[in-house]
Protein backbone atom coordinates (compact mmCIF):
# COMPACT_ATOMS: atom_id res chain seq x y z
CA UNK A 1 0.00 0.00 0.00
CA UNK A 2 1.40 3.42 -0.99
CA UNK A 3 1.84 5.88 1.86
CA UNK A 4 0.27 9.35 1.52
CA UNK A 5 2.48 12.35 0.84
CA UNK A 6 3.50 14.56 3.72
CA UNK A 7 2.32 18.21 3.68
CA UNK A 8 4.60 19.28 6.54
CA UNK A 9 7.43 17.54 8.25
CA UNK A 10 9.15 16.26 11.32
CA UNK A 11 11.58 13.38 11.66
CA UNK A 12 11.50 9.90 13.09
CA UNK A 13 12.48 6.31 12.33
CA UNK A 14 13.57 7.03 8.74
CA UNK A 15 10.11 8.27 7.90
CA UNK A 16 8.89 11.83 7.71
CA UNK A 17 5.77 12.48 9.75
CA UNK A 18 3.34 15.35 10.06
CA UNK A 19 0.15 16.09 11.95
CA UNK A 20 -2.72 17.53 9.96
CA UNK A 21 -3.66 20.88 11.47
CA UNK A 22 -6.71 20.78 13.69
CA UNK A 23 -7.18 17.02 13.32
CA UNK A 24 -6.37 15.13 16.55
CA UNK A 25 -7.54 11.92 14.88
CA UNK A 26 -4.92 12.10 12.12
CA UNK A 27 -2.89 9.13 13.32
CA UNK A 28 -2.71 6.45 10.63
CA UNK A 29 -2.82 2.76 11.36
CA UNK A 30 0.24 0.66 12.11
CA UNK A 31 0.86 0.10 8.40
CA UNK A 32 1.84 3.75 8.01
CA UNK A 33 5.20 3.36 9.67
CA UNK A 34 5.04 1.34 12.86
CA UNK A 35 5.85 2.43 16.37
CA UNK A 36 8.44 5.07 17.16
CA UNK A 37 11.20 4.67 19.75
CA UNK A 38 8.87 5.58 22.65
CA UNK A 39 6.35 2.95 21.61
CA UNK A 40 3.69 5.45 20.54
CA UNK A 41 2.00 5.25 17.17
CA UNK A 42 3.10 7.81 14.56
CA UNK A 43 0.84 10.84 14.25
CA UNK A 44 -0.19 12.24 10.89
CA UNK A 45 0.73 11.52 7.34
CA UNK A 46 3.89 9.61 6.51
CA UNK A 47 6.21 9.79 3.52
CA UNK A 48 9.21 7.67 2.69
CA UNK A 49 12.44 9.71 2.42
CA UNK A 50 12.74 8.76 -1.26
CA UNK A 51 9.39 10.47 -1.94
CA UNK A 52 10.82 13.83 -0.86
CA UNK A 53 13.09 14.15 -3.88
CA UNK A 54 15.60 17.01 -3.65
CA UNK A 55 14.05 18.14 -0.35
CA UNK A 56 15.28 14.94 1.32
CA UNK A 57 18.61 16.59 2.14
CA UNK A 58 16.81 19.02 4.45
CA UNK A 59 16.05 16.22 6.90
CA UNK A 60 19.64 15.07 7.32
CA UNK A 61 21.59 16.61 10.21
CA UNK A 62 23.75 18.65 7.84
CA UNK A 63 21.02 19.08 5.24
CA UNK A 64 19.64 22.35 6.57
CA UNK A 65 23.11 23.90 6.68
CA UNK A 66 23.92 22.59 3.20
CA UNK A 67 20.65 24.04 1.91
CA UNK A 68 21.49 27.43 3.44
CA UNK A 69 24.91 27.38 1.79
CA UNK A 70 23.36 26.41 -1.55
CA UNK A 71 20.78 29.23 -1.33
CA UNK A 72 23.40 31.77 -0.31
CA UNK A 73 25.83 30.70 -3.04
CA UNK A 74 23.15 30.63 -5.72
CA UNK A 75 21.05 33.67 -4.79
CA UNK A 76 23.21 35.76 -2.45
CA UNK A 77 23.53 38.92 -4.58
CA UNK A 78 19.85 38.81 -5.57
CA UNK A 79 18.62 38.43 -1.99
CA UNK A 80 21.03 41.13 -0.79
CA UNK A 81 19.71 43.49 -3.47
CA UNK A 82 16.11 42.96 -2.39
CA UNK A 83 16.92 43.31 1.30
CA UNK A 84 19.02 46.47 0.83
CA UNK A 85 16.36 48.20 -1.21
CA UNK A 86 13.50 47.21 1.05
CA UNK A 87 11.38 46.12 -1.88
CA UNK A 88 10.00 43.03 -0.26
CA UNK A 89 11.66 40.72 -2.73
CA UNK A 90 10.89 42.31 -6.10
CA UNK A 91 13.72 40.67 -8.01
CA UNK A 92 13.57 37.33 -6.24
CA UNK A 93 9.78 37.25 -6.63
CA UNK A 94 10.09 38.18 -10.30
CA UNK A 95 12.60 35.43 -11.06
CA UNK A 96 10.57 32.91 -9.04
CA UNK A 97 7.36 33.79 -10.88
CA UNK A 98 9.13 33.65 -14.25
CA UNK A 99 10.51 30.18 -13.54
CA UNK A 100 7.19 28.98 -12.09
CA UNK A 101 5.51 30.12 -15.33
CA UNK A 102 7.88 28.03 -17.48
CA UNK A 103 9.80 31.19 -18.46
CA UNK A 104 6.75 32.65 -20.16
CA UNK A 105 6.97 36.46 -20.21
CA UNK A 106 3.28 37.32 -20.65
CA UNK A 107 2.11 35.00 -17.83
CA UNK A 108 4.83 36.40 -15.57
CA UNK A 109 3.73 39.98 -16.26
CA UNK A 110 0.13 39.03 -15.61
CA UNK A 111 0.96 37.19 -12.40
CA UNK A 112 3.00 40.11 -11.06
CA UNK A 113 0.64 42.77 -12.42
CA UNK A 114 3.51 44.61 -14.13
CA UNK A 115 4.20 45.93 -17.63
CA UNK A 116 6.53 43.98 -19.92
CA UNK A 117 9.10 46.79 -19.82
CA UNK A 118 9.22 46.53 -16.03
CA UNK A 119 9.78 42.78 -16.37
CA UNK A 120 12.67 43.31 -18.80
CA UNK A 121 14.24 45.93 -16.50
CA UNK A 122 14.07 43.48 -13.62
CA UNK A 123 15.59 40.74 -15.79
CA UNK A 124 18.47 43.03 -16.72
CA UNK A 125 19.13 43.75 -13.04
CA UNK A 126 18.84 40.04 -12.16
CA UNK A 127 21.34 39.25 -14.94
CA UNK A 128 23.73 41.79 -13.45
CA UNK A 129 23.42 40.13 -10.05
CA UNK A 130 23.23 36.46 -11.02
CA UNK A 131 25.16 36.51 -14.27
CA UNK A 132 24.05 35.94 -17.83
CA UNK A 133 24.00 32.18 -17.19
CA UNK A 134 20.66 32.67 -15.43
CA UNK A 135 18.97 31.77 -18.70
CA UNK A 136 20.87 28.48 -19.08
CA UNK A 137 18.62 25.50 -18.27
CA UNK A 138 20.95 24.00 -15.65
CA UNK A 139 21.52 27.35 -13.97
CA UNK A 140 17.78 28.12 -14.08
CA UNK A 141 17.09 24.83 -12.29
CA UNK A 142 19.60 25.69 -9.56
CA UNK A 143 18.05 29.13 -9.17
CA UNK A 144 14.52 27.72 -9.03
CA UNK A 145 15.50 25.12 -6.42
CA UNK A 146 17.33 27.76 -4.36
CA UNK A 147 14.29 30.06 -4.52
CA UNK A 148 12.02 27.24 -3.35
CA UNK A 149 14.38 26.34 -0.50
CA UNK A 150 14.63 30.00 0.48
CA UNK A 151 10.83 30.34 0.50
CA UNK A 152 10.45 27.15 2.51
CA UNK A 153 13.02 28.30 5.07
CA UNK A 154 11.22 31.65 5.43
CA UNK A 155 7.87 29.94 6.00
CA UNK A 156 9.35 27.60 8.63
CA UNK A 157 11.26 30.33 10.49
Amino acid sequence: MRKPRCPAFGQGNGLVRARRRGDPQSAPGGEAGGDDAAGARPVGLVAEPAELGAYRALFAQTGAYDAQVFVRTTLGPLLDHDRERGRGGDLAATVAMYLANAQHHARTCSGLHIHANTLYQRFNRADDLLGEGRRNADRALDIQLALRLHGLARRLA
